[in-house]
């Protein structure tokens, strides 16, 4: 036998000597297959270099000779050799069946590699998140090569390199030597290079196509062979996505970041009454929001962690039906603001939101009344208070209704002395007027910090205005009885309203307790404050006589301010306010305690057009521990 061929099949033919190659029976038959020989004419150089250029020539996948030591004869090792042609030696005890089945098996552990290597670049094109998949690809490709591998940004500077316990001196060296090959590539100069450095054979090639370009560098000792240049092309690719995937994703968070400014601040302008610069705002991405008369305000609570991702979804969904922003005081609340039409059914928004509660069992929504778009603030306030009482509800989802509301039981004078007890506040220049009444509602629902949240101002200008507001006023906004009777009179002043009245006279002066001196207001009191018991009423008194001061109550009642706290929570499923946090859900209770147990309510201490300038330190009642004679003093 001179020579034979196993062909995929792994049956073997028999080629009858050199003639065959010589008359070009082969031709392309030799492509990817592996020529075997007995190797009686091996040790002929001339004929070796004939017949190695012949299977080279043809497709060769190699050539196995048979011999006993395992050592190919010298001839055809040096022909082979300076062809690049691989040589199979084989033990004359080895049947060519044999050698079949051990090609085979080899053939699959080199395609199961590649599917593993293919799986693993799929795996990377579809990311688990909290990975980082260019490292990874970059550490899995360094141990294919058995070398080493840099990824260079377009500054020539080195992001992730692998082996990591050989970064310095590996970095070093092939960024030094190889800076000008780098530079002409991440510039587009070059698509790839190949250069010597040291020991190690150095390849680089361009990630992207996007200028300036990212660099991927290997280096190791032995030669890049075939299917490794092909494995560095597949990881290239892998990377050029990789960083397109990456500059789309910020891309779209910044867009996305951009858009959740916009709304936060077309809500700020809304919230502070500035409807004309919302609609200039936003006007054409929210037009069925900010072209209409009527809204309605939901507060959607959630976990902490989910809130953004809630926030993005609700605005994805509702497009521009609605507007959705996140909450800028509360982590956990979502708002959403929903035009509502001249029929009483259901809106997207309220739909969509009600179908959210109900697949998750800790989150509430609450809801306010239908209110005018210039008065987005106090719908605002009325979904607190309704959220509130939907964290007690099995249904968790309430709807403001106004229950237990004060305002219909005063008679005919409730609206004068609003407007008496506001009017130094009236009588400012509009825009003075609107910018000091919208810190004040809001202050009397939410804390300094978040009324500059809400307005969009810094803490300081809320300061300023509050303290603005206690001269003109003349009442201390600390005390928690001045802030009920204000938020009665903000309640009781009309919509719209025009240039404030004459001030009147010391002996015409409404006073708010005669306003409450009814038999309709004591009814409303009895009525709203009947389901508590006395153990709490009796915490419910101090603590207004405390001016809702935790640690005061405890001292005046001489128990621990965690009884006082536990108390105070316990109110609220029995009156669906909440009386622990600074929230506008107290005032009605100060004011019903405050009727029904003759507590007075603090008046300004004189109504007259001049206004001083400063605060006198009377506006403050600070360590107060006596009666509550002396705290309305």
């Amino acid at each position: 036998m001179d020579i034979q061929l196993v062909d995929s099949s792994y049956s073997a033919r028999k080629v009858e000597g050199l003639r065959d190659l010589d008359r070009g029976v082969w031709n392309t038959k030799l492509r990817n297959q592996l020529a075997i020989t007995a190797g009686g004419w091996a040790d002929d150089r001339a004929r070796c270099d004939k017949w190695v250029d012949s299977l080279v020539h043809h497709g060769a996948s190699g050539v196995a000779v048979v011999c006993a030591n395992h050592t190919a004869p010298l001839a055809l090792a040096a022909a082979a050799g300076a062809r690049q042609l691989p040589i199979l030696t084989v033990s004359p005890r080895v049947s060519w069946t044999e050698l079949a089945d051990l090609i085979h098996r080899e053939q699959l552990d080199r395609l199961r590699e590649e599917v593993a290597w293919h799986d693993e670049l799929l795996e990377h094109i579809s990311p688990r998140t909290g990975v980082d998949h260019t490292a990874r690809l970059v550490r899995r490709l360094a141990r294919q090569i058995d070398g080493h591998v840099l990824l260079v940004d377009s500054q020539g500077r080195p992001t992730v390199t692998a082996p990591e316990y050989d970064r310095g001196h590996v970095a070093r060296c092939v960024l030094t030597q190889a800076r000008s090959a780098i530079h002409s590539i991440a510039t587009g100069a070059l698509a790839s290079g190949r250069l010597d450095v040291g020991n190690l054979e150095v390849r680089l090639a361009a990630v992207g196509t996007q200028l300036p370009r990212s660099v991927l560098v290997t280096a190791r000792v032995a030669p890049h062979e075939p299917s490794l240049v092909h494995a560095l092309a597949h990881a290239t690719e892998l990377l050029a996505l990789r960083q397109y995937l990456q500059e789309t994703h910020r891309a779209e968070q910044r867009q996305r970041r951009t858009a959740s400014a916009l709304r936060s601040a077309v809500f700020q302008l809304l919230v502070s009454g500035e409807i004309a610069k919302a609609q200039r705002v936003a006007g054409a991405l929210y037009p069925s929001v900010l072209r209409v008369d009527q809204v309605r305000v939901y507060i959607l609570q959630v976990r902490p962690a989910e809130r953004n991702d809630v926030a993005d979804k609700c605005s994805a969904a509702l497009g521009e039906e609605a507007l959705a922003v996140r909450c800028p005081i509360n982590e956990e609340h979502v708002i959403v603001v929903a035009p509502q039409g001249a029929t009483d059914s259901p809106d997207s928004a309220g739909t969509l939101l009600g179908t959210m509660v109900a697949e998750m069992n800790d989150w509430s929504l609450g809801a306010s009344d239908i209110v005018a778009l210039e008065w987005v603030s106090q719908g605002y306030r009325n979904a607190l208070r309704a959220l509130a009482s939907a964290r007690q509800n099995p249904a968790r989802a309430a709807t403001y209704q106004g229950h237990q509301c004060l305002v219909p039981t005063l008679d005919g004078r409730a609206e004068h002395w609003a407007l008496s007890l506001l009017a130094p506040v009236l009588k400012q220049d509009r825009a003075e007027r609107d910018a000091l009444l919208e810190t004040l509602r809001l202050y009397l629902e939410v804390p300094i910090r978040g009324v500059a949240q809400l307005m969009g101002v810094h803490r300081n200008t809320v300061t300023a205005r509050l303290r603005s507001l206690s001269q003109l006023l003349r009442m201390d906004l600390e005390d928690v009885r001045a802030r009920a009777a204000l938020s009665l009179a903000l309640e009781l002043m009309p919509s719209g309203v025009a240039p404030a009245p004459s001030l009147p006279l010391e002996g015409e002066r409404l006073h708010l307790a005669d306003l409450l001196a009814t038999a309709e207001v004591r009814q409303w009191a009895r009525s709203l404050l009947a389901p508590v018991p006395d153990e709490l009423m009796t915490t419910l008194q101090a603590w207004v006589m405390c001016n809702a001061h935790t640690q005061r109550t405890s001292k005046q009642l001489g128990r621990h301010p965690q009884t006082v706290r536990a108390h105070l929570r316990a109110v609220l499923p029995i009156l669906q306010r909440d009386l622990v946090s600074h929230s506008g859900d107290r005032h009605l209770v100060v004011l019903a305690v405050a009727v029904l147990h003759g507590f007075a309510i603090p008046e300004p201490r004189a109504l007259t057009d001049e206004v001083p300038r400063q605060r006198t330190s009377s506006l403050h009642v600070r360590g107060y521990e006596g009666t509550v004679t002396a705290l309305c003093a």
